[in-house]
């Protein structure tokens, strides 16, 4: 069983300034999550009420899922709330939660690629967003990863990724307290790239993503590559 909880906000001030696609919008990207799934997943949509209430959010229409309000106001704040949130939960030791944000896309198929990577793998830790900018950024230039391959696809061990990433919940329990300690940050951003690269020098806690991948952070530079995620999201 993979757990959902997916992040929901009226506005993030941690996400003012960043470029979109002309196609993006995070009704659109929740509507192409709704379509991807099946009934190996169980769904919990956690809504940050800071910024407004949410009638007034595209979450408000919304009669399928469960819904919990919190109130952080920036994505450290959110971000805790749902930790502790999850960490109470009645969950199995060996079931995924997956963390997802609410500006991500999804491929077709994700379900059974996510799986993969857990069954497949050392990886304690999937993301199915390629980040482009391991790419293009001056400080991957000398990146090197190790490449694995399972039924479906190729996985890349890589430093570190946002803060929509899966775990078992075993060990997410584990790893709680390092989990809290990396989300308080500057400007209210939690440290997503400081907390994957101790969890992989200090508990030797691996992270693994697909290439090509099967979801996108929607940021213009930052899109994972090959796949056109227009059509994507509009299929």
């Amino acid at each position: 069983m993979i757990h959902i909880f997916q992040r929901h906000c009226w506005f993030s001030p941690n996400s003012a300034g960043k470029e979109r696609p002309e196609w993006f919008s995070r009704e659109n990207c929740f509507r192409n999550f709704k379509r991807s799934l099946d009934d190996r997943v169980k769904v919990t949509l956690v809504y940050d009420n800071a910024g407004g209430p949410l009638n007034k959010h595209f979450l408000g229409e919304e009669n399928v899922f469960k819904i919990v309000e919190f109130t952080g106001g920036n994505d450290s704040k959110s971000l805790l709330n749902l930790l502790h949130y999850v960490i109470d939960q009645n969950i199995r030791d060996e079931d995924i939660v997956y963390l997802l944000e609410d500006d991500y896309v999804h491929r077709k198929g994700w379900i059974d690629i996510l799986m993969e990577g857990f069954e497949y793998s050392d990886a304690d830790y999937v993301t199915l967003y390629d980040h482009n900018d391991k790419y293009f950024l001056p400080r991957y230039r000398r990146l090197e990863s190790k490449i694995i391959v399972t039924p479906s696809v190729h996985w890349r061990y890589i430093p570190s990724t946002t803060n929509t990433w899966a775990v078992r919940f075993k060990t997410l329990k584990k790893h709680f307290k390092i989990q809290e300690r990396f989300s308080p940050g500057r400007g209210g951003s939690a440290r997503d790239h400081d907390k994957f690269q101790y969890l992989r020098k200090k508990k030797k806690a691996y992270l693994i993503s697909p290439i090509p991948a099967y979801s996108t952070h929607a940021e213009v530079a930052y899109l994972s590559p090959i796949i056109d995620w227009e059509k994507v999201i509009n299929e």
